[in-house]
C-alpha cells in the first residue's frame, strides 16, 4: 500500500500549489500614510491679501512732495508675479514656477509670501531641504502665519524628521486650529511614529472639522491599515472614492491595496495597485503592493517581475527583498530564496518576514535543524505571531518531535482561531499522534475557513483514509485534485485507496484456494485423520475469511 500523507503548511497564507509543504510568507509593508509630501500637503496664500504688518519698501516706494515721479521705476507688481508662479504650476512648469517665485523673493526680502511660494514649488520638485529652509525664512519673518508653521511641518516630514514637524505643526494649530489639513498632517508625522491611536485622533479632527476632506480619509485608511485594522481600512478608502471617484492619489490605491491584500481580496488589491502604478510607474510601494496581490494569486513568476522593478527603485530595501524571496519560495527555487532573504536580513530593522521566509525555504529543502533556528529567532521578535508559530509547528513536525508541536499549533490557534493553515497544520500533528476523530474535526474546521483549498479537502482524505471511510476519503483526495491538479500529496493518497485491481486479487485468491484444496483432499487420502481434517477446515475457514476481509477493505 502507498504511504499517505497529509500536508503539513507552513505560515499566513494557504499552501504552494507546487508543494506538499511550505508557502510564501508574504511581506506587505504597510504603507505611510501618504507616500510622500504633495501640494495637498501644503498650501500658499492664493487668494489672500498680503498681511497688513508685513510692507516691502518696493511695493510702497513713493516721491517727495512736489517731486515729479519721471525717472522713478515702477514697484514690482508681487501679487501679479506669485499668481503668474501659480499659473505656471499648474501647466507643471515647476522649474520655471521656482525661478520667478525666487525672483519675487529677491525682489521683496521681507514678504513671506514668495518664499511660502518658493518653498511648496521646491517640495514639488523633492528638493525638501532647499524648501525647509524657504519655510523657516517664512516663519522667522511673520511668526503668527498659522500657513508658515504648516508648511514648515510637512517639510520637516519629508525629511523624516517627524518629532519636529510635530512641534512646528503644533505652533500652526495653536494659530489656527480649524484647518483641517494641519490636523490631517499631524496625523501622517504621528503614524510614521508609529504613534498609530495619537494618529487616528488627530485625522478624526481633521474630518469633524471637514466631513468632506478626501485626504484625511485617505490618511484614515493608511493609519487603519497600520492597526492591522483593514475591514476598517478598506471602508475609510471607499469613502475616499466616493468623494473623488477618479482620485489621482497614489497613497489612497496603495493603502487600499495594501488592506485588501491582508484581507485576501487579491483580484481587487492588484487592480488598486496597477490604478497606483498607472499614475505613478516609480511609486516603490505600489510595487510592493503589485507583488503582494499577486502573491495571494499565486502568479509568481509576475511576482517575481514586481519585485525586480521595486528594487530598480531602491535596490537595498529589505521589504523588495523579502518579497522577492517569497516570490522565489513559490517557484521552487529555494536555495535562490534563502541567498536573497539573507540579504533582506542584513538590510531590515524589524526582519521576522525575512526569517519566516528564510525558514520555510529551509525546511521546503528538509534542512529542518536550520529551519527551527530561523523561525525561532523570528519569535523572538514577535512572539505572538500566530503564522510564526504554525510555521514553527510544521518544522516540529517534520522533525516528529510531535507533542511539542501539537502544543506549539494550539498555542498559535488561541491567538488566531481562524488560520485555515494552522487548523491544516493541527490536522496534520494529530494524524502523526493516531488521533484520528481529532484530526478530522481539525481538518473541516480548515474547510470551512477557506472551503477552495486543496490541502484542507487532502488532509481531510488522509483523516477518513485512517479512519477506513475509504470511499469518502477517495472523494475527498478527488476534490483536492480538482481544486489543484498539481497537488503531489493528493495524487499519492488517493493510490493509497485505490482497491487492488480484480483481476490481479481474484486469480490469485483462486490458485491459493486451489491449492489448499488439492492439499487438504491429499492428507485425507493419505490418512483417515480427524485431527487433520479438522486443522484443514480451520486453516481454510480463516484464509477465506481474510480474503473476504481485503475484499471489502478495497470498496
Amino acid at each position: 500500500m502507498t504511504d499517505a500523507h497529509a500536508t503539513p503548511v507552513s505560515p499566513a497564507h494557504d499552501p504552494l500549489a507546487e508543494s506538499d509543504s511550505g508557502v510564501v510568507a508574504n511581506d506587505m509593508p504597510l504603507p505611510a500614510v501618504v507616500e510622500e509630501v504633495t501640494d495637498q500637503l501644503v498650501q500658499d496664500l492664493a487668494g489672500e491679501s498680503p498681511q497688513a504688518s508685513v510692507v516691502s519698501p518696493l511695493t510702497s516706494s513713493t516721491t517727495e512732495p512736489g517731486e515729479s515721479s519721471a525717472g522713478v521705476e515702477a514697484a514690482p507688481d508681487i501679487p501679479a508675479m506669485l499668481a503668474q508662479v501659480r499659473a505656471l504650476r499648474k501647466e507643471g512648469k515647476q522649474t520655471e514656477a521656482l525661478a520667478l517665485a525666487f525672483q519675487a523673493a529677491q525682489l521683496a526680502p521681507q514678504n513671506p509670501d514668495p518664499l511660502l511660494l518658493m518653498g511648496v514649488t521646491l517640495l514639488s520638485l523633492r528638493k525638501h531641504a532647499e524648501a525647509l529652509a524657504a519655510f523657516e525664512r517664512a516663519c522667522e519673518l511673520q511668526p503668527t502665519s498659522s500657513i508658515a508653521w504648516l508648511n514648515r511641518g510637512a517639510a520637516l516630514s519629508a525629511l523624516r524628521r517627524f518629532p519636529e514637524a510635530v512641534e512646528a505643526l503644533d505652533r500652526s494649530l495653536a494659530l489656527d486650529p480649524t484647518n483641517a489639513l494641519t490636523w490631517n498632517n499631524k496625523a501622517v508625522a504621528l503614524d510614521s511614529l508609529k504613534r498609530y491611536a495619537e494618529a487616528l485622533a488627530m485625522v478624526d479632527e481633521a474630518l469633524q472639522r471637514n466631513p468632506q476632506f478626501t485626504l484625511g480619509w485617505i490618511t484614515k485608511s493608511g493609519i487603519f491599515a497600520n492597526l492591522q485594522q483593514f475591514p476598517e481600512s478598506v471602508l475609510a478608502s471607499d469613502q475616499a472614492l466616493a468623494l473623488e471617484p477618479n482620485s489621482a492619489n497614489v497613497s489612497l490605491w496603495v493603502n487600499r491595496s495594501a488592506a485588501l491584500s491582508k484581507l485576501g481580496h487579491s483580484d481587487e488589491a492588484l487592480a488598486a495597485a496597477d490604478r497606483a502604478l498607472a499614475l505613478n510607474a516609480q511609486s516603490l510601494m505600489a510595487w510592493l503592493c503589485r507583488s503582494s496581490a499577486l502573491s495571494g494569486l499565486r502568479r509568481y513568476q509576475d511576482m517575481l517581475r514586481a519585485t525586480e522593478e521595486a528594487l530598480k527603485l531602491d535596490p537595498e530595501n529589505a521589504s523588495a527583498l523579502t518579497n522577492q524571496s517569497a516570490a522565489l519560495i513559490g517557484l521552487r527555487r529555494y536555495e535562490r530564496a534563502i541567498v536573497v532573504a539573507n540579504r533582506a536580513l542584513e538590510r531590515d530593522h524589524n526582519p521576522v518576514m525575512a526569517l519566516a521566509n528564510k525558514a520555510n525555504a529551509l525546511h521546503a529543502l528538509h534542512r529542518d535543524p536550520e529551519a527551527l533556528a530561523a523561525v525561532n529567532q523570528a519569535l523572538q521578535i514577535a512572539p505572538q505571531s500566530a503564522s510564526l508559530l504554525s510555521s514553527k509547528a510544521a518544522i516540529l513536525h517534520s522533525l516528529k518531535r510531535n507533542e511539542e508541536a501539537f502544543a506549539v499549533i494550539d498555542q498559535a490557534l488561541t491567538l488566531n482561531e481562524r488560520s485555515p493553515a494552522a487548523w491544516n497544520n493541527r490536522c496534520a500533528i494529530l494524524l502523526s499522534l493516531k488521533q484520528f476523530e481529532e484530526a478530522l474535526v481539525s481538518a473541516e474546521r480548515a474547510m470551512a475557513l477557506s472551503p477552495n483549498a486543496a490541502i484542507a479537502w487532502n488532509n481531510r482524505g488522509m483523516a477518513l483514509l485512517r479512519l477506513r471511510r475509504r470511499r469518502e476519503a477517495r472523494e475527498a483526495f478527488d476534490h483536492a485534485l480538482a481544486l489543484n491538479p498539481r497537488l503531489a500529496a493528493a495524487r499519492r493518497n488517493k493510490q493509497a485507496t485505490s482497491p487492488i485491481p480484480y483481476f490481479v486479487y481474484l486469480p490469485l485468491a483462486l490458485a491459493f484456494t486451489s491449492a489448499l484444496v488439492v492439499a487438504l483432499f491429499q492428507q485425507v487420502a493419505q490418512r483417515e485423520d480427524s485431527t487433520a481434517v479438522g486443522l484443514g477446515f480451520a486453516i481454510g475457514l480463516a484464509l477465506g475469511t481474510l480474503c473476504g476481509w481485503v475484499l471489502f477493505s478495497q470498496m
